[in-house]
């Protein structure tokens, strides 16, 4: 079925959530399916930030987004609606090279790196340090998105940090390069 309207490229602007390259990897089998089905030329556009990116949502100026359901409430106020709903949760990991159920101390003064605070991995990982008396025993940083978090600590510039399932996941599965 040929959809009308198709005479333009239509945008698909996807958040800071990862890295670009990620992102493309992850939403590129998904746009070439919507552009064979309708018709109708996709084009992925990555947003810089995520200020850039909810500026993007505001002025509308993409034909489609990516966006967290937590987004959503903000997105109906501004006349934005749903169209694609995922019906899994997107669960997140806090990753340490200590045991820190076992040795808090170890866990005093280290960095515990999230993605932005505009991410609701990172609003966990604040409550997760409150709710263990932990908040004043690291340092809170964020990085530029998730991938970026766990990239961190594997290249050692970070003891622990916030993970979503599917990055942990694909670390559980896959077996380290050889160097």
């Amino acid at each position: 079925i040929q959809a009308h309207g198709c005479e333009k490229e239509y945008s698909f602007q996807l958040g800071p959530f990862f890295s670009t390259t990620m992102n493309i990897q992850i939403w590129s089998e998904f746009s070439e399916e919507v552009s064979r089905l309708s018709g109708c030329k996709i084009q992925l556009v990555a947003a810089p930030s995520y200020e850039n990116y909810l500026d993007q949502i505001i002025l509308k100026k993409h034909d489609l987004y990516l966006a967290p359901d937590d987004y959503g409430p903000a997105m109906i106020k501004r006349g934005l609606s749903a169209v694609l709903h995922t019906s899994i949760e997107i669960t997140g990991y806090i990753v340490s090279r200590f045991d820190i159920k076992k040795n808090k101390q170890a866990f005093t003064g280290t960095r515990l790196i999230t993605p932005s605070p505009y991410t609701r991995l990172h609003l966990e990982a604040k409550d997760w340090l409150a709710k263990h008396k932990l908040t004043d025993a690291v340092t809170l940083t964020f990085s530029s998105s998730h991938d970026a978090s766990i990239m961190a600590l594997l290249n050692k510039k970070a003891e622990t940090t916030a993970v979503i399932g599917s990055i942990y996941n694909c670390l559980l599965y896959t077996s380290p390069s050889p160097r």
